[in-house]
């Protein structure tokens, strides 16, 4: 007799795949699906903040993934979605905590402060990074000839808070000029960890705000103020970013995940009320295919003179002596003659 080979399996990988899906499916039945999920979530929302959040359609990334990963994990409950949105971004508002504590304890080396036109230029301060008692040092240069009328040439800097910033306005102190150039400087000590600072200056009776340019991907934002100086204190940083790093987190993540179970919900409704309607329809076409055999069997059974006399819809009576149906306002039997009063 021969042998048969037991049946061989599939491929490696396709045996892998299948191990994954069985492990996921077995991890999915587990409390540790909710931190992972919102964990993976997390590092999704970190890249993003990191390398793509000046793309048009980065706050839509992470809500998606979010959803994506409970999916996987077998969580569809609408409700029990929206409380795992609520703890996620609690979650990107600390990773965006930490993200600001690091930023602004090594702050990178800035651009030069410029006005779109260029007449204002070379703004910046040093250190960028200090302590309550630093001395930071701001200065700033304007192009013009010995003869051009410079006006009030100020330095706004402001530390950044969650309720409001608070804006000092100081003007800048005339350091030396040249043919080409006017250059100014201000000196002061700063008591806030995380500030910003931008130029203004009036030359010949205009003014130009000098400030950061940010090349996105479509296009250079307007000028905008420039981050530092900071202090060197970590904790007082992350303090300071608290509350905008949980504002921005919600403002920016929940709304979409709210609005993308909320569609998941209507459609899951609609169909709903659609295969309802389809059972209503199909429980009337029932009815009336069993009202229509129950007609046709009640009709088979009206004898075949009265369907002759058609008079199959009036009442009748049996006949007393051959049991026959007699029509009601008969006075005959028709089958054996005998009379009624």
């Amino acid at each position: 007799m021969a042998s048969h080979s037991p049946e061989t399996p599939g491929t490696p990988a396709q045996r892998m795949q299948q191990y994954l899906k069985d492990l996921v499916k077995k991890f999915s039945k587990t409390w540790y699906r909710y931190p992972a999920g919102i964990a993976i979530a997390s590092a999704v929302y970190y890249l993003v903040q990191m390398y793509a959040w000046s793309f048009c359609l980065s706050n839509i990334i992470t809500p998606l993934v979010l959803l994506a990963i409970f999916w996987v994990f077998e969580v569809k409950s609408i409700k029990r979605l929206l409380i795992i949105g609520a703890v996620a971004c609690l979650a990107f508002g600390g990773v965006w905590i930490a993200m600001s504590a690091s930023y602004y304890d090594h702050v990178p080396t800035k651009p030069l402060a410029s006005s779109e036109d260029g007449i204002v230029y070379d703004g910046t301060v040093t250190p960028f990074i200090g302590t309550t008692s630093t001395q930071f040092n701001f200065t700033v240069a304007v192009k013009a000839s010995p003869t051009t009328p410079i006006g009030n040439v100020t330095l706004i800097y402001a530390n950044i808070q969650f309720s409001g910033s608070l804006a000092h306005n100081n003007t800048m102190t005339l350091l030396e000029r040249t043919n080409t150039s006017a250059r100014y400087y201000y000196v002061t000590t700063l008591e806030h960890n995380v500030n910003q600072f931008i130029f203004n200056a009036e030359v010949n009776g205009t003014w130009h705000l000098a400030g950061q340019w940010i090349q996105t991907y479509f296009r250079p934002l307007p000028s905008v103020a420039i981050d530092g100086p900071t202090l060197k204190n970590p904790a007082g940083v992350a303090l300071d970013m608290m509350l905008f790093g949980i504002y921005l987190a919600y403002a920016n993540n929940y709304p979409i995940f709210a609005i993308i179970l909320f569609l998941i919900w209507w459609t899951r409704r609609t169909r709903k009320m659609r295969e309802d309607q389809l059972k209503r329809w199909e429980s009337e076409r029932t009815e009336r295919e069993s009202e229509q055999r129950k007609g046709k069997k009640d009709k088979a059974k009206v004898p075949s003179i009265q369907r002759a006399m058609g008079k199959e819809k009036d009442e009748t009576f049996v006949c007393s002596e051959c049991g026959a149906d007699v029509p009601a306002d008969a006075t005959v039997c028709p089958k054996c003659g005998e009379r009624f009063d």
